[in-house]
């Protein structure tokens, strides 16, 4: 039982994401994942604090929450191969940093995919004195 509990944990978490594709430190993207469900939009940063809230604000005001906030601290990136024989993948840990991602299910894809270029998304970012609001371009429909 509590080995399906963790697969269908697993399922729901956000896809790795390709490391020309990941945010940079202090940024924020948002884009629909390719090959994945494409009623859902991806919010993902890399900071030293978690997204808290996403919103998805259509141009009627509609609002939608994300349905799915990860963080992962001090996350580990792969390292670029170098030559010769090596044992296994280096990887870099960034610590002091969060990856987070956020996923927003359109609950209308036909409205989106009119409206899209007056939409944006709104994200919080960290707690307390440290919390700072972003407001991101609505991404392009696939």
């Amino acid at each position: 039982m509590a080995l399906m509990s963790l697969t269908v944990l697993a399922a729901c978490t956000a896809p790795a994401v390709p490391s020309g594709l990941a945010p940079r430190f202090g940024e924020v993207k948002a884009r629909f994942v390719t090959g994945r469900d494409v009623d859902v939009i991806e919010v993902r940063a890399l900071e030293s604090s978690a997204i808290r809230t996403a919103t998805l604000v259509m141009p009627d005001g509609t609002r939608v929450e994300a349905e799915q906030i990860d963080g992962t601290p001090s996350p580990s990136l792969p390292t670029a191969p170098t030559a010769g024989i090596g044992l296994g993948a280096e990887s870099t840990t960034l610590v002091g940093q969060v990856a987070s991602a956020a996923l927003i299910r359109l609950p209308d894809p036909p409205a989106y995919r009119q409206a899209w270029k007056a939409a944006v998304i709104d994200v919080t970012i960290g707690d307390g004195a440290g919390r700072r609001a972003e407001r991101l371009a609505a991404p392009p429909p696939p």
